[in-house]
């Protein structure tokens, strides 16, 4: 999906704010104290559950076939409650790490890279192309998604490394086994 437009009014020192014809990318610029936080976390916290009536109003365009076939028409205003269903029903439902789809993209300006916290050990190393992530994790702060891709990091080459141990076991019990993953694809 694509912002088309963005109202915003009264959030912290901001009166009212009106944007349209905006391109693929949205970069709010300015001096520091203008409001640019205030309107970004507005804006997130919207996303995560739009309805009409309030503070934000946006209008978006479908870009793939996903957002086309749900919506059935050429844009969605979520002044209408029907229109906020839809876009809510688009931006909540499941996503898979390798698969995301028609959400948010939060970059902020606070690139800092906060203290990573450990990998809690687990025996269970799935292929963490294949798990269910949170909805909503693209709108988290980059440090947060920062931790979270070190992390699918480390456990995707523990699943590979296992699937390879589980390969060289089975050869040597005589038994073919086949490995394969989107990234990496090993047959004997």
């Amino acid at each position: 999906m694509r912002l088309a437009a963005i109202t915003v009014a009264n959030i912290g020192g901001l009166d009212r704010v009106e944007i349209s014809g905006l391109s693929d990318v949205v970069v709010f610029a300015g001096p520091n104290g203008v409001g640019k936080t205030r309107l970004i976390h507005a804006l997130i916290q919207f996303f995560r559950d739009p309805r009409p009536g309030g503070n934000v109003r946006i209008a978006v365009e479908p870009t793939s076939d996903l957002e086309r076939g749900a919506w059935k028409q050429n844009a969605l205003d979520t002044a209408s409650s029907q229109d906020a269903d839809k876009l809510r029903a688009v931006l909540q439902r499941p996503q898979r790490r390798n698969r995301y789809r028609s959400t948010v993209l939060n970059f902020e300006s606070d690139r800092s890279i906060r203290q990573v916290k450990p990998f809690t050990f687990s025996w269970d190393f799935a292929n963490p192309y294949e798990e269910d992530v949170g909805w909503d994790q693209s709108y988290s702060f980059l440090h947060d998604r920062f931790q979270d891709v070190q992390h699918s990091l480390f456990k995707l080459v523990e699943s590979q490394r296992r699937k390879l141990a589980e390969q060289a076991v089975g050869q040597t019990n005589g038994v073919r086994s086949t490995v394969a993953s989107p990234h990496l694809r090993v047959v004997t």
